[in-house]
């Protein structure tokens, strides 16, 4: 008997940076982007999600990494959905509002805040793991879909690892 999986079970310390996990948060699972580990071995974790808690969007925090998480690797891949909140703007309004992704020319950055909404915001470049400044000039993204992999987005009747609906 075969069992499939998207990910694998992996001890916090062997995360790389950019490795997409899930972690238990308050109950529910969360999906989480490690960072990067500081001097005392903490490691900076986004966190993309936060299932049933409506008000609480993208935060970034620090831990000691223990115990083991499923991990999906660092091939895993953001999908852009095209909707009405969809166009090019600077407007204030929505750029500044927490788990929609901006795209400019150089960067495609998720708007998140640290210590779980009580800190200051800031973009979040999914590709590097690093906060950037975004132009003004971009492209706005209420809706998106993460993937575990190329071939999982491309699977079809496949379910995203998780669909942030605006």
């Amino acid at each position: 008997m075969f069992v499939g999986s998207l990910g694998v079970l992996k001890s916090m310390t062997a995360l790389e940076s950019g490795e997409l996990f899930s972690l238990e948060l308050g109950g529910k699972k969360a999906f989480c982007l490690k960072l990067h580990a500081d001097e005392s071995g903490r490691m900076y974790i986004a966190v993309l999600n936060t299932p049933g808690v409506e008000e609480l969007e993208p935060f970034f925090f620090k831990k000691f990494p223990d115990g083991y998480v499923n991990s999906f690797g660092k091939g895993w891949v953001v999908e852009l959905i095209e909707n009405e909140d969809s166009y090019v703007s600077s407007e204030f309004a929505l750029r500044e509002a927490f788990g929609v992704i901006i795209k400019d020319q150089d960067h495609v950055g998720l708007r998140i805040s640290s210590s779980k909404g009580s800190g200051r915001p800031g973009f979040l470049d999914l590709p590097s793991g690093s906060f950037v400044p975004m132009d003004h000039h971009s492209v706005i993204y209420t809706e998106w879909k993460i993937w575990a992999n190329d071939a999982h987005q491309s699977t079809e009747g496949a379910v995203p690892l998780y669909h942030r609906v605006p």
